[in-house]
């Protein structure tokens, strides 16, 4: 779950396989790359805001190199250039943008009116309307029951052949069967104000691990409650639903919110701050929140790849290697026609990673062919993209497929929690598709 996306073309104007570097980047040193984004955006909307053009461009060129695989910023320069005039300048832009796999909405008619008198704008017009199209094999496997429960998180349960799902809303997990049906509640509510977001079953001990955060869209939350009430991690007895352990991340006058979670081999919990920025683990046996690193803008669903090594997505920089027993990151590369940004859910299998992007245009689901060493992408191949699919998610293996949700409802409500005008309709519904390309 994305708290903290940020969306630069809104700040700026109010709105197959490809090959990559097997270059591995070293563990930043000095100050992160998050902290160097963060303080380049504040800048930017400050410069947005006063019509500071020039300083407008430094900042933007600035988050590019920051962030090379995060397509809005090239959208952003696109639309820099076409305003002042420099249509070859903004087709160049706007070509990097769609060779990316993105597309435009309505308001890029504009944009592409703009650019009109450069001669490869018919060819960017064509491209950009493919890559809008639905592809892929992914298919709509049942509908969840709506009434904006804000389904968040969905995990898997191999012995009982059955699903656990998330209610930001309902405040409590949910069970059903493999077919979707028979959904019934599993744990009581979590207090006024405290949703459960993130989930994820560890099938070697039968534990469920669920988290929660005070958010703005739950019922009883007040303005300020994410920095003065704890958010938690909590593990779950499957057969009775009761909390049997909970560990908090006690508050301290900051907003936080343990969002996403990932079990390790070792029965390690890895759980994501997306608002603070930070990883934290549990480790086996233990039942303290430990701080692992705090080099993110907002970490999305952690992807253990081995005991000392696990994937970490941020929603606008890119996907990290992070090593669980000292923190430290690198950031892993990739050719930058492979958009790494919007990333939710991320899961490692048979090699490669599996994520779905609800920060691009359009959301889709993207397999990411590793390295040898893990430490770069050198390929990815679209699993599935379209309309159809909304905001999706997180997801499940299952049998080599993602079971995933789609139209998960975040889209209806604004940032302070309340219904949007004219909301979009809340129909959430669990998708799959195969994990390797066919």
């Amino acid at each position: 779950m994305q708290l903290r996306a940020l969306v630069v073309v809104g700040l700026v104007y109010g709105c197959g396989s490809r090959a990559a570097s097997p270059a591995v980047p070293p563990p930043e040193q000095g100050p992160s790359k998050a902290s160097r984004w963060a303080s380049d955006f504040k800048q930017l909307d400050g410069a947005r805001r006063s019509g500071d053009s020039r300083t407008t461009l430094r900042l933007l060129s600035e988050m590019r190199e920051l962030a090379p695989n995060n397509p809005q910023l090239p959208l952003a320069l696109a639309r820099m250039a076409a305003d002042r005039g420099d249509v070859a300048e903004g087709a160049r832009w706007l070509e990097h943008y769609a060779a990316a796999g993105m597309t435009l909405g309505a308001e890029g008619a504009k944009l592409l009116g703009a650019l009109a008198g450069d001669p490869h704008a018919g060819q960017l017009t064509e491209q950009l309307a493919a890559n809008g199209r639905a592809m892929g094999a992914a298919q709509r496997a049942f509908a969840l029951p709506a009434g904006d429960k804000l389904f968040e998180d969905v995990a898997w349960d191999p012995q009982a052949h059955r699903f656990y799902l998330t209610s930001v809303r309902d405040r409590r997990v949910y069970t059903m069967d493999a077919d979707g049906q028979g959904m019934r509640p599993l744990t009581a509510p979590e207090p006024d104000g405290i949703g459960v977001l993130g989930i994820a079953f560890d099938p070697a001990r039968r534990v469920l691990w669920m988290s929660t955060a005070a958010l703005p869209p739950v019922p009883g939350y007040r303005k300020g409650d994410d920095a003065a009430r704890a958010s938690s991690v909590a593990s779950v007895d499957v057969s009775t639903g009761q909390v049997v352990q909970r560990i908090e991340l006690r508050p301290d006058g900051k907003p936080h919110a343990l969002t996403d979670l990932a079990i390790a081999a070792s029965g390690d919990v890895l759980a994501s701050d997306a608002t603070a920025g930070g990883l934290y683990i549990v480790r086996s046996g233990r039942a303290v929140l430990e701080p692992l690193s705090t080099g993110f803008d907002s970490p999305q669903t952690p992807a253990p790849r081995d005991e000392a090594t696990v994937y970490v997505p941020d929603h606008a920089l890119g996907i990290a290697r992070v090593d669980t027993r000292t923190g430290a990151v690198s950031w892993l590369s990739a050719s930058l026609e492979i958009a790494l940004s919007g990333i939710d859910g991320l899961y490692l299998i048979q090699g490669a990673l599996v994520a779905i992007q609800n920060g691009t245009r359009p959301p889709r689901v993207v397999r990411l062919a590793l390295s040898p060493d893990g430490g770069a992408i050198v390929a990815a191949t679209v699993l599935a993209a379209s309309p159809d699919l909304g905001e999706p998610t997180h997801g499940a293996i299952v049998d080599d497929q993602l079971w995933f949700l789609a139209n998960s409802g975040w889209s209806r409500f604004s940032d302070d929690g309340t219904l949007v005008s004219d909301p979009p309709a809340d129909a959430p519904s669990i998708w799959r598709v195969p994990t390797a390309p066919r």
